[in-house]
């Protein structure tokens, strides 16, 4: 065995890295800066190690190559590091920027550097960077910018800048105004203490519309109403500021003059004191200065102004101008002006109510009230008319021909008296009211009194004469009648002079009463309600006083006498009275009505009062007549007895308890009729009179009567007139089958009446209530069975509806009624 030994004392062979620097804070590991080689003739992976010594920013690395053999070889690799400086941020210093609004602004002075040249980023914060300029949109107050610089190592560097804006505020014009203000004229006015001002101390301009601004005043032409100015404050930047100045103006309204217009004064005597009222001044702004009269006639004359009152004295016939002249605190005036005619009264107007002569009976008769001699104008009259109404039943009254010609405005009437006369009042008043003018309005009346002394209508009553033949041949009078001061009065124009009575005649001319004459007539013995008592005279000189200058005439109406026209029975006027013609005429009136009297009607009526007892076209002078004819009855005045017959109907059976000796039934519309099985024996007809049926039962027998069921009919009966055999009139009483409540009028005016019919004898209560349920009137009674009329007057009740109930035993029924007043 060889041995062979080998001595390797060759150290490996090593190579190093090159020189590296390390920038950025980078790494200095060989795995950046590199690793050192090495190789050797024996050992085929020598061990390389390294060990760095440092000085200052440089490294001396020295690696180390060794191999199995211990040799070994180094070699030096230098790393050097390279220090990185920060960049740098730069910022202009705060500020404080005054803005007229918040759009983007610029703010230069902003940069970012870096020693080292490489800066990587350079942002802003809170807005945007162009080159060194910062555009941002601001904010009122404090905004802050912020400036970052950052290098390629991330070294990062910044600054802050603030920029605190003030944002403008608008100027003030002040605060809106509201007066008013009162002027005499439209000329200029100037209002003081107007300003504008801005709290940024950049006010730029301050102006008025609609008006003048000099310093602190306002100055303006005005218009009469609201009138508005704008003070208008404008800033450097634009804005603005409105103040609303509104002032009311009222300009001056002329005081007004009021006279009550032209007016006649009548007098006895002159000179006379004349005093005429409605004289005032006004002023709608309350600067009334002065109110002043000047009475002129020919020249100024003498005059006293008080109150609302002219007074001056009149010493001729004639106008006399009364000047009203009203002045303000501004100066401004108004004049008025009244004619007051002054015109003497020689003589008095009669009024006078016309006497009819040959009135019929049944008949409608006009009467007129006329008036004479008046001198004056006059604008209304109030007359009371007194009548008997047994005799007499007004209808209506029509304004006379002077009042129609005259075109006056208001004419009235209405039935009884206004006031208390107790038991003396007459059974018939009525009352007559006209105006000449009752507004100021367009039309007014074209005259206010007769043209001259003649006899002129002023209105016409309208009277129904009874029928009632005990008052044929009789005289109804017709007067006036004085309950209060105001009756059977005249008014003068204007309402200054109330005319009253001064002599009172009857219709012959035959003096009643004669207010001039006091030992004759003195006033303690004064007839009662004849004209009006010197108690309504007024004796104060200071104040106006009525003024008896009337002279009253009473009429009436003469009703014509029967015997002027025919005798009774005579009812052909053939000169024959009582024949049997006269009956055929008598019977064909109840079935045919008034067309049965062909010669002379009111004279043929007059006669048919065959008995004598006062009334016309009764069953009960058929009945005597016939009875005359038969030579059964003579004809003689009688005394009629107190006779009754009750007649009731069911189920269309009329029937009646009282021997008749005929009847005259109407009937509603056109009815069928048939005798009944009581009246059999005597003559029954009927005819359509185009309204209603008549039926006319009767006979020329002698001694023949009928009662029980007398009639059979399909119609309502409206009405029945009965006569026994001796021709005397039997009061009919219609007895209902069931209870019924009515009213007629309604509506009414101010009476009306109320009729209750009762199937059986009861006691009974009608109660009358308003709307309100309190009760106003109620009647209270006993009765038979059969028709109750109760009749209410209203006259104190207000117009409007109420309310009627009756109760009578088991019955009970309401109703409604209108009152119109």
């Amino acid at each position: 065995v060889q041995t062979i030994t080998v001595e390797d004392n060759t150290a490996p062979v090593i190579t190093c890295p090159e020189d590296y620097s390390v920038e950025c804070y980078g790494s200095t590991e060989p795995d950046v800066t590199g690793y050192a080689t090495a190789t050797d003739n024996c050992d085929p992976s020598p061990v390389v190690t390294y060990s760095d010594a440092t000085v200052g920013n440089t490294i001396t690395r020295t690696w180390t190559a060794t191999d199995d053999c211990g040799n070994s070889s180094t070699c030096p690799q230098i790393i050097t590091i390279v220090e990185n400086n920060p960049p740098v941020a730069s910022c202009p210093g705060d500020t404080t920027m005054f803005l007229c609004t918040l759009a983007d602004i610029s703010l230069a002075g902003f940069s970012c550097s870096d020693p080292d040249g490489n800066l990587d980023v350079c942002n802003l914060d809170g807005g945007v960077l162009d080159g060194d300029v910062a555009i941002f949109t601001p904010i009122e107050g404090a905004n802050t910018l912020t400036l970052i610089a950052r290098d390629e190592c991330g070294e990062v560097d910044s600054c802050k800048t603030q920029v605190t804006v003030i944002l403008n505020r608008p100027p003030s014009a002040g605060a809106d105004q509201n007066s008013s203000r009162f002027v005499c004229s439209l000329s200029e006015i100037c209002l003081t203490g107007f300003s504008c001002s801005d709290q940024d101390d950049n006010l730029d301009t301050c102006y008025a519309i609609n008006g003048t601004l000099e310093g602190n005043k306002i100055c303006f032409t005005p218009k009469n109403g609201v009138n508005t100015i704008l003070l208008v404050a404008r800033d450097e930047c634009g804005a603005a500021d409105t103040a609303e100045i509104t002032v009311d103006v009222t300009l001056n309204s002329p005081p007004s003059a009021t006279c009550p217009g032209n007016i006649t004064e009548h007098t006895f005597e002159l000179p006379t004191d004349v005093c005429v009222s409605g004289f005032f001044c006004s002023d709608i702004d309350a600067n009334l200065n002065d109110c002043m009269v000047t009475v002129t006639s020919g020249g100024v004359i003498p005059s006293v102004y008080e109150g609302d009152s002219v007074c001056f004295t009149a010493d001729h016939s004639g106008f006399y101008t009364v000047t009203l002249t009203a002045t303000d605190d501004c100066g401004a005036e108004n004049s008025n002006v009244a004619e007051i005619f002054v015109k003497k009264v020689s003589l008095c107007p009669t009024v006078q109510i016309e006497k009819t002569h040959n009135s019929y009976q049944g008949h409608y008769e006009n009467v007129s009230i006329t008036i004479e001699n008046s001198q004056y104008d006059f604008e209304g009259f109030d007359f009371l008319i007194a009548y008997d109404a047994s005799a007499l039943a007004a209808v209506s009254v029509t304004a006379g021909q002077l009042l129609e010609d005259c075109e006056w405005e208001y004419f009235t009437y209405r039935f009884g008296v206004n006031g208390n006369c107790g038991d003396a009042c007459p059974s018939g008043l009525l009352r007559i009211v006209a105006m000449a003018e009752t507004n100021d309005g367009p039309h007014h009346p074209q005259c206010y009194g007769p043209p001259d002394g003649y006899q002129y209508e002023l209105a016409v009553m309208k009277f129904l004469v009874t029928n009632d033949r005990n008052f044929e041949c009789q005289y109804v009078p017709i007067s006036f009648f004085w309950n209060d001061c105001g009756d059977n009065s005249i008014s003068g124009m204007g309402g200054e002079i109330l005319y009253i009575d001064n002599i009172i005649y009857d219709f012959t001319g035959n003096v009643i009463w004669n207010e001039e004459d006091e030992e004759e007539y003195p006033e303690e013995a004064r007839i009662a309600y004849t004209g009006a008592p010197d108690s309504c005279l007024n004796y104060d000189p200071l104040k106006p006083s009525p003024v008896r200058c009337i002279e009253f005439v009473y009429g009436g109406v003469d009703i014509i006498c029967a015997d002027s026209i025919d005798d009774p029975g005579d009812l052909n006027l053939n000169g024959v009275a009582n024949e049997i013609a006269d009956a055929v005429i008598y019977t064909n009136y109840f079935i045919y009505g008034s067309s049965a009297f062909i010669v002379n009607p009111e004279g043929q009526i007059a006669a048919s009062d065959v008995n004598r007892d006062g009334y016309t076209l009764t069953v009960a002078d058929l009945v005597y007549l016939i009875r005359i004819i038969s030579g059964d009855s003579a004809p003689m005045p009688k005394v009629t007895p107190s006779i009754e017959a009750r007649f009731t109907v069911n189920e269309g059976v009329v029937r009646v308890d009282y021997p008749l000796g005929a009847a005259h039934l109407v009937i509603r519309g056109e009815a069928n009729v048939v005798a009944g099985k009581d009246a059999e024996n005597m003559e029954v007809v009927s005819g359509f009179d185009g309204f209603n049926t008549n039926v006319l039962i009767y006979s020329f027998d002698a001694g023949n009567s009928f009662n029980g069921e007398i009639l059979i009919t399909d119609g309502e009966i409206l009405s029945i007139d009965a006569a026994d055999y001796d021709g005397n009139a039997c009061t009919a009483r219609f007895l209902p089958m069931a209870f019924s409540l009515n009213s007629y009028p309604n509506p009414f005016n101010p009476v009306t009446n109320i009729e209750m019919n009762l199937p059986a004898a009861t006691d009974w209560t009608i109660g009358i209530y308003n709307v309100t349920g309190q009760k106003v009137a109620e009647f209270s009674g006993s009765s038979e069975a059969g028709p109750v009329h109760v009749k209410w007057d209203a006259s104190k009740n207000a117009s409007g509806i109420y309310f009627f109930k009756a109760e009578a035993g088991q019955y009970s029924a309401s109703k409604k009624m209108l009152l119109l007043k």
